[in-house]
């Protein structure tokens, strides 16, 4: 998490006794930023009725605070030329943000079109983080080349695939690249931190959902070519390893 955490953490806190008494010379002036540097802001009738006009500084400071915290994070996140980390700052703190404004004593002061974009903007970094993470590892099991598929004759008569010096070391390549990927997500990720249990969970299985089917496809569609002499050593890991490992993100416990 971010120091910039500890500005949002005190603004947000429902602690803050002293929101009441915020004058109108202390709210953060706007004139300069750009309109679509801003949250869109849209109040329906029942939000006008439902939300406190009774306290419009309290309502306005909130409001105006949360525009200019989201545009302060995602400005701090560019200057993270890792995509992974980047995303995972942004989502941990949006997260943060939508968990500390649902809370009752801030609730009835906000709009419900902020709520929609928070949840909207931690989905987008949610499937960021989950591409970013998996991009080189994807990109070893996914061959083009249509001779790198076993022949069906060959496998019909159980008998290894004929294919020429290069595409063997293509596959012994993609082997190699994608364990060493693995492990190195693996021990990165297994000690990042994500709060949000829900979150946290949601990312794992979503990174399963698109790693093993396309992990199982490339084991079966190299099971019948003879790429290496000994083939064992690139057979690294399992299917049911790798779906731990990934299981094991975000938990410093889980050892392989």
């Amino acid at each position: 998490m971010h120091p910039f955490e500890n500005v949002t953490e005190t603004l947000l806190s429902p602690e803050n006794k002293d929101m009441e008494q915020i004058p109108d010379v202390l709210l953060l002036d706007f004139s300069n930023t750009e309109k679509q540097d801003l949250l869109p802001i849209s109040r329906t009738q029942e939000e006008k009725s439902n939300i406190a006009f009774k306290f419009p500084n309290i309502a306005n400071f909130l409001m105006k605070s949360l525009d200019t915290l989201c545009i302060t994070l995602e400005s701090k996140a560019k200057h993270q030329k890792d995509l992974v980390l980047s995303n995972l700052f942004l989502m941990n703190n949006y997260d943060y943000i939508l968990s500390s404004i649902r809370t009752p004593q801030i609730f009835k002061h906000i709009y419900h079109n902020r709520i929609l974009f928070a949840e909207k903007k931690i989905h987008l970094f949610q499937e960021n983080y989950i591409q970013a993470s998996w991009n080189k590892a994807i990109s070893c099991l996914l061959l083009v080349n249509k001779s790198l598929f076993y022949d069906p004759i060959a496998k019909s008569k159980r008998k290894k695939s004929k294919i020429s010096k290069a595409e063997k070391k293509e596959i012994r390549s993609n082997f190699s690249n994608f364990n060493l990927e693995l492990e190195s997500q693996f021990r990165c990720q297994k000690n990042y931190v994500i709060p949000d249990r829900t979150l946290r969970d949601n990312i794992r299985k979503k990174s399963a959902n698109l790693v093993i089917p396309l992990y199982q496809q490339f084991l079966e569609r190299n099971s019948k070519i003879d790429f290496a002499k000994d083939t064992s050593k690139y057979y690294k890991y399992p299917v049911e390893t790798v779906q731990k490992m990934i299981y094991g993100f975000f938990s410093q416990t889980i050892n392989i």
